[in-house]
């Protein structure tokens, strides 16, 4: 397969050289410039001095906020020296006096006008700017409660009543010398994503800013290493070379350049701005390429290098890396882009469309970290690989899972290198690399589709009814006979899955110390095997509660063909919603509604009442990270959920009800041998699944659904419990120091 690159900035190249390193493809990388990297490093007169190089394409990134950048150049050796992030303002205010602050040298910079110590209003900015950084964490944090707010950083701004001198002076210097843009456009910017930049690179702190780095000896150090492995792996390099179009020519892709040359390429990557895309694909752009991509707004910057002192602020003590200049009525700089987000978000209605992609900084923030991140795929990218059948094992049983299992192990062991190396060295080499992660594009698209399913009553049944309601006779074609869909317990490996799942739910009967006279509330009732059973072992009344029709409808005719009507109830209903032995269903619950639902089972259960989970868990040190990270389960398997840890179901049992864990046991390693034989069961039953209507992608989804699930529970990397809760100072409360 011939691929080819137009535009070799930093987007351009990261695409191109994880494309070359691949091995798999033959890369061809286009450049109108006669030089690499979208930057350049130049000799200038030193005035008397010399010569000094410029980098007139200057990189400066923050380690904790490009780990795709920093990982990428740690693999190609790159040189990386600290860099300063300071900002200062000289400006003549509204009332035609000069004001002027700095950051580079801490409070003799912020005080670089004596004058300032007796000015009331200064001082008044001095607290906004404390004011101003708890309010955006407060709103940060209430946005993760709330995605669907979407006011602009005027807005904010008005209602926090921040006085004008604070946006004059301080706010709006801020905002246009990180994106040089015109001076109030900036208020017109969505709030998250301003206060989010601030926040992630350390720049609403006054005094002190986060480490950052550059590139060591310029781009061209950096471009330089690029080039070689480019070449090393069968790169084709054209620089100097400006393409003129690019149109679809007998199933592939003519490019042709200014000098009427023509090659022809089986897929397209664009790594040049938005609006020279369209340009280079001119009448033949899809309405949805012009529709999307046109809404990604440019201005021209002019750019000067200059040595003239009366550019910088008056007084020396305040220069800093970032300098702004200007009125409070008119601009100072000018922007490279601007409100992007809506845009961003549905490039992937175009991404890999018609063989071309898409990827520039335009996709982010407009930082370097972003080229980086839209020029790569992760996680995701692999599972949609498989789904899409660009992927296969030689071993079709295992060869997927045993791929999972060396990639979870490799990560396991980058942390505990990385671990060891912050110990016996100041380098700390690739800490940043993610344990478990996506990049990019990718992240921003299937979070999105994720916050926007969190489980509150309306959205919980969609989610549910989107996973189980698929018929029930998909689900027969790999469960047991039982129907039960959770782990079972094996007493051997080569058991069959409907004794093991017999004795799970036997497992659960015991601990929940069922009798006659007690009523069970089973929030989450499945297929009703459990009610079944559990009536008939103990002669209790059951109520039962799904949000799945198709369920609700099998559960009932189970139950009235076992003549057991009299004494089990079984309702379509969310436990929000009800005027608690429970199995496995706290992972649709979500983390915003954990606390919820343990309120629910306080007020419902009986007061020597006992409440036994059965909850598939990660481990504590990932929870944080992958509820805020969309992943494979989330995006394709089960909308909304939330594998909690058991650190988040202590915490919410004990914010909102007056149990205590009485008993705990981890049964994941039986997770695996039950994935595995519901593998086997619906490969078994391919034709089957095709015959109920379900496409060659969906049941490759499944396939890697099962296969990857198995791996995560083989590696232990996700957990499963059966825990029992019950209150405190019980004297009925029987004994669980052995349960078999």
């Amino acid at each position: 397969m011939r691929v080819a690159v137009v535009g070799a900035g930093l987007s351009g190249l990261a695409a191109a050289h994880e494309l070359a390193r691949s091995g798999a493809v033959r890369v061809t990388v286009y450049e109108k410039e006669d030089y690499l990297g979208g930057a350049k490093t130049v000799a200038v007169d030193g005035g008397g001095k010399g010569h000094v190089l410029v980098d007139h394409g200057f990189m400066a990134f923050n380690p904790v906020t490009s780990p795709n950048m920093m990982e990428w150049f740690e693999g190609l050796g790159v040189e990386m020296d600290t860099s300063d992030m300071s900002f200062s303002a000289s400006m003549r205010l509204n009332n035609g006096k000069a004001f002027e602050w700095g950051s580079r040298n801490g409070m003799s910079s912020v005080l670089v006008q004596k004058s300032n110590l007796l000015s009331p209003r200064f001082w008044l900015v001095i607290h906004e700017i404390f004011k101003f950084k708890n309010q955006a964490l407060m709103y940060l944090e209430d946005h993760e409660r709330n995605p669907d707010q979407n006011e602009t950083l005027g807005q904010f701004i008005k209602a926090h009543g921040y006085s004008q001198l604070f946006q004059d002076a301080y706010l709006i210097p801020m905002c246009a010398c990180v994106w040089s843009c015109p001076s109030q456009e900036v208020l017109g910017f969505p709030a998250r994503f301003v206060l989010s930049f601030f926040r992630d690179n350390q720049l609403l702190e006054l005094f002190s800013h986060s480490h950052w780095l550059t590139v060591k000896g310029g781009s061209e150090s950096f471009v330089k290493k690029v080039r070689e492995e480019l070449e090393s792996n069968g790169c084709q390099i054209k620089i100097g070379c400006e393409v003129n179009s690019v149109s679809k020519f007998n199933g592939g892709y003519r490019i042709l350049e200014v000098d009427g040359s023509e090659e022809m390429y089986d897929m397209i990557i664009f790594g040049v701005h938005a609006p020279d895309a369209l340009k280079l694909l001119g009448a033949e752009a899809t309405h949805e390429e012009l529709r999307i991509l046109g809404a990604f707004q440019y201005i021209h910057s002019n750019m000067y290098l200059h040595c003239d002192e009366t550019l910088m602020p008056q007084n020396a003590s305040a220069w800093s890396a970032r300098n702004f200049l200007g009125t409070a009525s008119s601009g100072a700089c000018v922007t490279s882009w601007l409100n992007i987000l809506q845009a961003t978000l549905e490039l992937n209605n175009i991404q890999g469309k018609r063989g071309i992609w898409f990827c520039s900084p335009y996709q982010g923030y407009g930082y370097h970290e972003d080229s980086v991140k839209a020029a790569t795929e992760g996680d995701l990218g692999f599972a949609s690989a498989y789904i899409n059948g660009y992927i296969s094992f030689v071993d079709h049983r295992n060869g997927l899972v045993n791929l999972v299992l060396i990639t979870l192990a490799n990560r396991g062991e980058r942390k505990r290198l990385s671990s060891a190396a912050r110990k016996s060295s100041s380098t700390r080499k690739a800490w940043w690399a993610p344990l478990l992660g996506i990049s990019g594009v990718a992240f921003a698209k299937y979070f999105l589709r994720h916050v926007m399913r969190k489980n509150s009553v309306s959205q919980a049944r969609k989610n549910i009814s989107e996973h189980y309601d698929l018929s029930n006779d998909f689900f027969a074609l790999y469960l047991d006979p039982s129907m039960t869909y959770s782990s079972g317990i094996f007493k051997e490996e080569d058991e069959s899955l409907e004794a093991a799942q017999l004795r799970k739910l036997d497992s659960l009967i015991n601990k929940a110390k069922v009798e006659s006279g007690h009523h069970v509330l089973d929030i989450g009732c499945g297929w009703g095997t459990l009610a079944i059973r559990l009536v008939n072992k103990t002669g209790c009344k059951y109520t039962g509660i799904t949000l799945s029709e198709e369920q609700l409808k099998y559960a009932k005719k189970k139950v009235k063909e076992s003549g057991l009507e009299d004494h089990i109830t079984l309702l379509l209903c969310d436990y929000r919603q009800l005027p608690t032995s429970q199995n496995e269903m706290i992972e649709h619950v979500g983390h915003e509604y954990m606390d919820d639902f343990f309120g629910c089972c306080e007020y419902h259960l009986a007061e020597h009442g006992i409440l036994v989970l059965q909850f598939i868990a990660l481990p504590e040190e990932l929870y944080d990270k992958m509820r805020m990270r969309p992943e494979f389960l989330k995006t394709y398997i089960f909308p909304g959920g939330c594998l909690p840890s058991i650190g988040r179901v202590v915490s919410a049992m004990s914010n909102a009800s007056r149990l205590n864990i009485q008993h705990l046991e981890n049964i994941g390693d039986h997770y695996y041998t039950t994935l595995m034989k519901w593998r086997d069961n619906f490969v078994a039953n391919r034709e089957k699944a095709s015959a109920l209507g379900f496409d060659e992608k969906f049941i490759r989804t499944w396939e890697y659904y099962f296969s990857y699930c198995a791996a995560l529970f083989k590696s232990r990397t996700v957990l499963d419990y059966q825990v029992v809760f019950a209150r405190p100072n019980d004297a009925k409360l029987p004994s669980y120091l052995a349960i078999a």
